[in-house]
C-alpha cells in the first residue's frame, strides 16, 4: 500500500513540475521560406546575390594517336565569347576516320557537319570449323517408356470403430 502511494504521489509531482506547454509535440511549418546561400563557392553560407558575368572567349585543342591500340581521336574547340566553333575526330571500327566539324551560338543553336574519310573494311567471314575430339558419341536414343508406377486405392475406412479403439494404447498414470 505504502508503494502504491508513493508511486502515484511521484506521478503528480512529475506532471506538476513540466507543464503542458512544455510536452507539446513539434510541428514543422507548412512553408519554409530559406534564403538562398551562398552554395559551394561560400563555405561560410553568408548570402552572395548572383552576378552574371560576360563570356570569356577560349581555345583548347589535345589529339591522341596510338598505334599499339589503335586508337586516333582528337578535339579542338575556339570561343569568341558569343559562338562556338570546333572539330573532332574520331577512327571508327571499320576503318573510316569520321570527323564532325560545328558551330554554336545562342540564335542559332548548335549545327554539325559529319564527314567520313577512307573506305569501310570488314574482315572476311571464316567460318569456323568444329573441333574433333577423336571418337564420335554415340548416337542419342528416346528413351523406352517401361516403368508404369503402381498406385494403391486409399485405405478403406472401417466399418467397426471399436476395434480401432480396442488397438490404440492407453495411457494412465501410475
Amino acid at each position: 500500500m505504502a508503494k502504491t502511494l508513493l508511486i502515484l504521489a511521484t506521478t503528480v509531482a512529475l506532471s506538476l513540475a513540466f507543464p503542458e506547454e512544455r510536452l507539446q509535440q513539434y510541428e514543422p511549418r507548412d512553408v519554409y521560406d530559406a534564403p538562398h546561400r551562398g552554395g559551394f563557392n561560400d563555405p561560410q553560407g553568408r548570402d552572395t546575390p548572383y552576378k552574371e558575368e560576360p563570356a570569356r572567349p577560349y581555345e583548347f585543342n589535345y589529339g591522341v594517336r596510338d598505334e599499339y591500340s589503335g586508337a586516333n581521336y582528337g578535339h579542338s574547340e575556339v570561343s569568341s565569347g558569343d559562338a562556338v566553333e570546333g572539330s573532332y575526330q574520331v577512327a571508327l571500327p571499320d576503318g573510316r576516320i569520321q570527323i564532325v566539324k560545328y558551330v554554336a551560338d545562342h540564335l542559332n543553336g548548335f549545327q554539325a557537319k559529319v564527314e567520313y574519310q577512307g573506305e569501310a573494311r570488314y574482315p572476311e567471314h571464316v567460318p569456323h570449323k568444329q573441333p574433333s575430339y577423336g571418337k564420335e558419341a554415340p548416337p542419342h536414343h528416346q528413351p523406352q517408356r517401361g516403368y508404369q508406377p503402381q498406385y494403391k486405392s486409399a485405405p478403406q475406412e472401417p466399418q467397426n470403430y471399436q476395434d480401432i479403439l480396442d488397438e490404440t494404447p492407453i495411457y494412465t498414470e501410475q
